[in-house]
Parts: C-alpha cells; structure tokens; sequence
C-alpha cells in the first residue's frame, strides 16, 4: 500500500516513483527477493520511473553499493560534532540497559561511555573482553525537543532525553536504515516520504539528521495501520498477503489497487469505490487518507475483482479473449498430463480460436463471475466433445460434473437470448425461434 500511494502521488503531480533496494542488514538478504519484487510492482500496475536497471539518474539504487556515499557523509556529522566513534561490546550494552530498566529508567539509551570517556579503542572493563576492534559510529542528539510534522496527525513533540543515540555505522562497515535513509532521501530528492505510522516515533532520529546537516526535510506522511479481522495489525500470520500469492489466486491487478486504496484512503466523493488506476491517479491525495486504521477483508477484495472483471467483460469483452484462450488450453494440457487420451478429448480447436464466437459468448455472461478461472471452468465443457467409451476418458468425467454441466445449459440459453433478441416483431414466428434454437451452440 504504502508504494500504491508513492505511485499515486508521483503520478498525480508529474513526479517520479523511485523504487530503492535498502539492503544494509546483509544477515537479512533473501536470493531473488529484488527481482520478485520488481516483477510484482510491475504486474500490480505501478512500474517504478527510477530503480536498479531504471533510469538511474541518481543511481545506484541499492544501498549497498553506495557504502563510499555513506562514509562520505558520516565524516561530515563527525567533522561537525555530531557524530563518534563506540567501542562498546555488546556485552557492555546489554548490562548498561539491563541497570537502567532496573532503575525504571521510561527509555533505555547508550549512556555515552565513549564519548564522554574519549574513548579511542577497545578497552577492558569490569573484566571484560576488548571485543574484536570493530567499533560502530553513534549521531550525538543535541539536548531538547524535536517537533515532527506529519501530513496526517499535524505536529508531535518528542523530547530528545528519550531518543538514543542512534548507530549511523554499524561495526561491520554498513549503514543502518535510519542513516542510510536520511543520505538517499536527500541526493534522491525525495519530497515526499510515506511510510506506516509505526515509524512515526522513529521520525525524530530522521528529523535530527536532516538539521544536523543543513538538508531541508521531505514531507512527512504516515499513514494508518492495515489490520486483521481481530482489528490487530496485520502480519505474516494473517495467511498470506504478498502481492504474488494474489497473482497466484487470478485477482487482477486493477482490482487488487483499488482495494488496496481504499484501505486508509477514501475519494472526495466520499462513495465512489469502482475505480480504474486513471481515476484512483486523478482523485488521490494525501489531505484524504484517513487517520483511522483499516481492516484487511479478503471477502471485500473478492467484491472488488468481480466488479472490475465483470466491467471489463461488459465494456472491454475482446480484452478477455486471450485469457479465456489460454485457460481453455490449459485445462485440456493439464487433463492430458493428468493421463486423459487426447484423443479422448476431442478438443475443437477451431471453436477456442474463433473470437466472434467467444465475444458473443462473454458478451453475454457478465455479471456472473468473480475469477476469470470460474468462467472457463463453466465454459470448458462447450469446447470439448468427450468420448467415454475408452477407459482414460471416464478420468474425464470427474471434470464435467452435473453441475458444469447445468452451466452449459445456461450458456446456451444466454445465447440463445441474443439471437432471439435480434428478431423483429414482424420475425417473431416459430420458424425463426427455432432457427435461432439450432443456432445456439
């Protein structure tokens, strides 16, 4: 959701939708993720202007290939006092917050030890071991408020007491996302930075940044929690919602943006909910999304890909032909690879290619289907003429149940109404019904 709203607003106002690969936590990396996640923004219908292999005007697009940048500007905020060297062990960390949570301290925060004590190299405390040598580079927050605004909730203080000491550099040479972030916002120029709202709190270690180094700030947006049906916000564990796995279940891709929209945004209009990518592009914005979260109701994106299918087929029908093809196609290699004769089935071919046929067809099924594979399921049967004497084809038969079979007989009644509707007055005789009878398939 978050990228459909970047895509919507870059859109909107002629800017560009950059795509990004934040790549530092290198123990996190999954072979294949950023292909897959290109090639799903690309299916669901919001095609990144900028991104790896994309017009790399301010490449390169991955973080880490950019760790040069990054030491580059980290050497600024040292040079200017706003940044130093730790060398603390994680052991030590892990004591220091282990006594403030005794103390009750309300937010556990790096006590400075390294700063304060001019530490420049591993030492030896509390009998402890020096650690490895690595160190990690720590952003000093100056004392004080921050002031956070927010396109969404307006103003929100955060006193900086509160706020760690946050790692730019981690011991291991990378960037942290915070640090990172803040650098690639800045050289990208991003104007807009739209995100969940649980990193609203995480908001001031940006804001802080963006001062220390003189940068004027993005707009911040952040916006509504997706949540459950126990209104808890939405995780892995809530089946899956990956854009490939609703590729995988056949919803089309205007339907699932439309859905995905409306979840924390709502038209001026206020009613409109049918919307094609055009009009969701013309009528966002950010003054709309709600600040309210939004309930993920799988029966409502149900809802929603039968109403953009059904509108396809009523006012695009020659845009379902292909799709209609390859399924028919498919169905009959998948019953063939299942050990069904070929034979056996007696596919008309012909038939399957003939697109006045199919358009007079899906002409006059609309409004009946929520998934394309419904309709040629229903369909199937009109395309193949079975021969059940040979004992491979009764595999078949589990396929053309009696109730695909009831579909059949209502496909052709439904054109048999569109020959009868063409008859005059003067042509309504028997002779001519029962012409139009026997020319219904």
């Amino acid at each position: 959701r978050t990228a459909l709203y970047c895509y919507l607003l870059a859109k909107k106002h002629g800017g560009d939708f950059i795509v990004r690969i934040e790549d530092t936590d290198q123990t996190r990396l999954v072979e294949g993720s950023q292909e897959e996640m290109l090639e799903m923004l690309n299916w669901a219908g919001i095609a990144p202007s900028e991104g790896p292999g994309i017009n790399e005007k301010f490449g390169p697009y991955v973080q880490s290939q950019r760790l040069e940048i990054y030491q580059k500007y980290v050497k600024i905020l040292m040079d200017k006092g706003y940044a130093y060297k730790c060398f603390c062990t994680k052991k030590r960390l892990t004591m220091m917050r282990n006594e403030q949570e005794k103390r009750g301290q309300k937010a556990t925060v790096y006590d400075r030890h390294c700063l304060i004590n001019n530490v420049t190299a591993p030492v030896r405390e509390r009998g402890m071991d020096a650690g490895t040598g690595e160190y990690t580079i720590r952003f000093k927050v100056p004392e004080g408020t921050t002031v956070v605004h927010d396109e969404i909730v307006g103003d929100v203080t955060f006193k900086n007491a509160f706020v760690d000491d946050q790692v730019l550099i981690k011991g291991d040479g990378y960037p942290t996302y915070h640090f990172a972030s803040v650098v690639d916002d800045y050289l990208m120029e991003i104007s807009h930075v739209i995100r969940g709202s649980e990193w609203l709190n995480s908001t001031p270690k940006h804001v802080m940044l963006y001062r220390a180094f003189g940068w004027p700030e993005p707009k911040w947006v952040h916006i509504p929690l997706i949540t459950d049906d126990k209104q808890k916000k939405l995780s892995k564990r809530f089946g899956d919602v990956s854009v490939a796995n609703f590729k995988s279940q056949e919803f089309l891709p205007d339907a699932l943006m439309n859905f995905i929209a409306l979840l924390g945004w709502s038209p001026p209009d206020g009613e409109s909910e049918i919307l094609s990518p055009s009009e969701l592009t013309d009528l966002f914005s950010i003054e709309d999304i709600h600040k309210s979260s939004a309930a993920f109701d799988v029966s409502k994106l149900n809802w929603f890909n039968k109403k953009h299918l059904n509108k396809r087929i009523q006012k695009f029908p020659e845009t379902i032909i292909p799709e209609l093809q390859v399924g028919i196609k498919q169905k009959v290699a998948d019953l063939i690879a299942e050990g069904v004769e070929e034979e056996s089935i007696n596919f008309n071919v012909a038939l399957v290619e003939d697109d006045q046929y199919l358009l007079k067809l899906i002409s006059s099924l609309w409004g009946r289907y929520d998934f394309l594979s419904a309709m040629v399921e229903e369909l199937f049967p009109l395309f193949v003429n079975v021969d059940y004497s040979t004992e491979a084809a009764m595999e078949l038969k589990k396929a053309i149940t009696k109730k695909m079979m009831e579909w059949r007989i209502s496909v052709v009644a439904a054109e048999l109404y569109l020959f009868l509707e063409k008859l005059s007055e003067e042509d309504w005789t028997a002779e001519n019904v029962d012409r139009c009878v026997k020319m219904a398939k």
